[in-house]
């Protein structure tokens, strides 16, 4: 916390401002400070917008594909887990959050995972669609 209160008071002194505690010739009224202080908090406010569509929106919009993906799974997809493990889905049962998936076709090997451990789907329309986003 105190390395972010000493960058944003860098970036002001950079645009020419000093701290408002730091101003020697504050008169400590009720207006001394208000236009710097104004001026301080717009840095913070571009860098606080910068974040959010930086970070906070690219990942929202990962995790309404993800959810979109996981209501569009069926039998028969081929999925990854977030294990790694590769298979095909066997069965899904929403109720329960559960996908059994298939994971050695000559054995039969099934394994039952819950819903929110499958990664990705591999081959058809996802892929696809994933790579023309891209």
């Amino acid at each position: 916390m105190n390395t972010l209160l000493a960058h944003l008071e860098l970036i002001a002194q950079a645009a020419g401002q000093t701290p408002p505690a730091a101003d020697p010739n504050a008169g400590g009224g009720a207006g001394a400070g208000g236009g710097n202080s104004l001026n301080f908090m717009l840095p913070v406010a571009i860098i606080l917008m910068l974040g959010y569509f930086m970070l906070v929106r690219p990942e929202k919009k990962k995790q309404s594909l993800h959810k979109e993906m996981l209501l569009n799974l069926k039998k028969n997809d081929r999925v990854v887990t977030v294990g790694g493990i590769k298979g095909i889905v066997a069965n899904v049962l929403r109720e329960a959050n559960e996908v059994t998936v298939t994971i050695d076709e000559t054995t039969g090997t099934k394994i039952r995972v819950t819903l929110d451990s499958i990664s990705r789907v591999e081959g058809g329309k996802s892929d696809k669609a994933e790579d023309e986003k891209k």
